[in-house]
């Protein structure tokens, strides 16, 4: 694994399906992780595909909590690059 690259993990709460989870995936955290990195979260959803929205992961948050419909996909870091 390439070191100091946020790896992301998204998760639908199984329960409240309009309830989205975001964390820092757990097999990245090692000594090189700097532990004081904002993560850029951009996404859309299928309501929203023509319109990106964005969110911070803050060093002092243990996940992202995002509200979605319950029938809608969502994608993730939108055509990002190069940010790290």
């Amino acid at each position: 694994m390439q070191e100091r690259y946020p790896i992301l993990q998204m998760t639908r709460d199984k329960v409240f399906r309009n309830k989205i989870i975001i964390t820092l995936q757990k097999d990245y955290y090692n000594n090189s992780y700097p532990t004081n990195m904002w993560i850029h979260v951009t996404y859309v959803t299928k309501n929203s595909s023509n319109y990106t929205r964005e969110e911070w992961l803050s060093p002092n948050m243990s996940h992202l909590e995002l509200t979605v419909k319950e029938d809608d996909w969502i994608v993730i870091n939108v055509q990002q690059a190069g940010k790290y």
